[in-house]
């Protein structure tokens, strides 16, 4: 719900640690806004934590509940964890920070691993390595909780999203691992960014505006968005190099808004609501072979072996041990090619 967040809001930690003047601003303006995502986001948590406490099991799940598919990943993630001390829906903060807190959605301490598990509801794709959301989490807890050092080798971060559309194929479930020093080094980053926050650091705009509730209303973007309005209508040649990066951050950001406002609206429109002046269409697809295995024997027998592309390497190795042998003799790894990175 808006406004019951910490200013160093864990959720938000992939903007205010680059940027800790967007939570000063973004608390303020967050009691001013209704934000509709969040409440989705809300209110399927709370079908989590129900099922938790229910004891739900995820093959007990009703296949036809819109927020089945989150909820059920979620569910079997944390039921293959095992026995161990498991928690759910529980607000951890770091002692000396009382601004910087959140609420993890599920906590299993087991077989020398603490895992933290959040599930995310939304289809802009998350990804597990380096999240500062959980890596949050998993900080604040042990530095709340530093007995549990002697319990735990590893720290394992997963992310239960299989809504994900904007990064290609994504796993529903996807998973880091990393060690107790690499996350109690991320508390000490919080630290740093507080204390820049408390120290009147101005806006530092970078790749993190696109999420930031306040983009448009600091300085930083204020000033930008006028050159985006010119910058769009100019060719690539004549964009100043010194605008370049921080014009292809805003792109960026407005692309994967478009990718998850169209899956949104087909998500509706399936549901048989209407949208005014948006029609539900099917894409264009090609033809495909009905039995690959067969298509492949009948022309190979007709044409030889040239008449077959063989299988990726990646798919050659999941053959077994002699598929995983001509991998190795025989693979070989292309250079990439040029791509920009921003």
């Amino acid at each position: 719900m808006p406004g019951l967040h910490s200013k160093y809001s864990f959720s938000g930690a992939g903007r205010w640690l680059y940027c800790p003047y967007s939570a000063e601003l973004s608390d303020r303006l967050e009691k001013e806004m209704d934000n509709e995502d969040s409440s989705e986001g809300t209110r399927v948590h709370a079908v989590i934590e129900e099922c938790f406490e229910n004891g739900v099991k995820s093959t007990d799940l009703d296949p036809n509940l819109p927020e089945y598919p989150t909820v059920f990943y979620t569910l079997a993630y944390a039921e293959k964890l095992g026995p161990g001390d498991l928690a759910y829906e529980t607000k951890v903060k770091i002692p000396d920070l009382p601004e910087a807190s959140g609420t993890f959605d599920t906590r299993h301490i087991g077989s020398r691993i603490l895992t933290i598990l959040d599930a995310k509801n939304g289809v802009l794709d998350v990804q597990a390595v380096e999240n500062e959301q959980l890596m949050s989490y998993g900080g604040a807890f042990i530095v709340s909780n530093p007995e549990v050092l002697k319990d735990i080798d590893w720290v394992r971060f997963a992310i239960a999203q299989p809504n994900s559309v904007t990064n290609g194929y994504q796993p529903p479930i996807k998973q880091w691992i990393t060690t107790p020093e690499r996350v109690l080094r991320h508390v000490d980053a919080i630290r740093e960014a507080v204390a820049r926050g408390a120290n009147g650091e101005g806006p530092q705009p970078g790749e993190h505006c696109r999420y930031c509730k306040a983009f448009g209303a600091c300085e930083a973007t204020q000033e930008f968005l006028p050159f985006l309005a010119t910058a769009i209508q100019m060719p690539a040649y004549r964009v100043p190099a010194e605008s370049a990066k921080r014009l292809l951050q805003v792109l960026q950001g407005l692309e994967d808004f478009q990718k998850g406002l169209k899956a949104e609206m087909i998500t509706r429109m399936t549901a048989g609501r209407e949208i005014p002046g948006v029609q539900l269409g099917t894409t264009n697809t090609h033809r495909a072979w009905a039995d690959e295995v067969i298509v492949a024997n009948r022309l190979v027998s007709a044409y030889g072996a040239l008449a077959v592309k063989p299988i990726s390497p990646a798919q050659a190795e999941k053959l077994g041990p002699e598929g995983q042998k001509i991998v190795a003799e025989l693979a070989i790894k292309p250079p990439g090619s040029p791509k920009v990175i921003f």
